[in-house]
């Protein structure tokens, strides 16, 4: 698998295997990885993953709960750019389309029960933003109706292109925190 510019998070990053994975990971040119580990030497392992990279890549964090490696990714996310963030939200389908994966049609089911009336003006909302913002409308559909998420749409629309940005990246980082949770359930 191809890691060069990928984000990470290594559990058990203060010794042995996620010690070991983590300076492989910088080794292959990984974008950024939060460290989490209950191990007191964990900011030690960070800066040597850091001189491994030769850069800063590695976000470490005290703890052995999920509440850790939540605040780890938003750490990580938080570091992270306009070119980063572009490239998380090219990865999901347009609001209303029926492409992605499960994840994806499980947080928009909310469109499920939209009018054609709703979904047509949300193909149309979606291709204004793109032309406005120059990517794809990000909202966190988890328990949102299609006619919010439409009306949300047209409200950022008002945005300029810098306070946008930040909104989409916030709505990427819930998106992810959920995600996260899925994975941990």
């Amino acid at each position: 698998m191809e890691i060069a510019g990928k984000v990470g998070v290594i559990t058990g990053a203060a010794s042995g295997i996620g010690r070991a994975v983590a300076a492989d990971l910088a080794r292959r040119n990984v974008r950024a990885m939060a460290l989490v580990d209950m191990g007191d030497n964990i900011h030690a392992v960070a800066a040597e993953v850091d001189a491994v990279a030769g850069r800063r890549v590695a976000y470490p964090f005290q703890g052995d709960t999920t509440d850790d490696a939540f605040r780890a990714s938003d750490e990580v996310w938080a570091s992270l750019g306009r070119g980063d963030w572009l490239e998380a939200f090219d990865a999901h389908p347009r609001i209303g389309e029926k492409k992605g994966g499960a994840w994806s049609a499980q947080e928009q089911s909310g469109t499920s029960e939209s009018t054609d009336e709703t979904m047509t003006a949300m193909a149309s909302a979606n291709r204004e933003y793109e032309q406005r913002f120059g990517y794809k409308y990000i909202v966190c559909a988890t328990g949102r109706s299609g006619d919010e998420m439409l009306a949300m749409a047209w409200q950022r629309l008002n945005n300029d292109p810098e306070t946008e940005l930040r909104v989409a990246a916030e709505e990427q980082r819930r998106i992810m925190q959920l995600r996260l949770m899925k994975l941990v359930e």
